[in-house]
């Protein structure tokens, strides 16, 4: 028999200029961020659902939830910006 050839596929076309490790990093950390804004958002915001099911409040505690979740994720974001920002300046010196 003769052995077929499947063609593969290429999910991520990797681009040297991705594989810089300065500009790696940066993608690490902002995609950190924004991973955790987004549990920190959905996190208290399905407290929130679950208070209002307890206490009847529908829907308020949830979006109480939700915004608490946001600021804290904005505030995180900030504050890795500011680290990482100290950071390279160290490195770059």
């Amino acid at each position: 028999m003769k052995a077929v050839r499947r063609p593969q596929l290429q999910l991520l076309k990797i681009q040297p200029a991705m594989l810089d490790p300065k500009k790696l990093k940066i993608m690490i950390v902002m995609g950190n961020a924004a991973l955790t804004k987004a549990i920190l958002m959905f996190g208290l915001g399905w407290c929130g659902y679950k208070l209002d099911q307890k206490w009847g409040t529908k829907p308020w505690l949830m979006f109480l939830g939700v915004l608490i979740g946001l600021g804290l994720g904005i505030w995180y974001i900030l504050v890795l910006a500011n680290r990482f920002n100290r950071n390279s300046g160290k490195e770059s010196d």
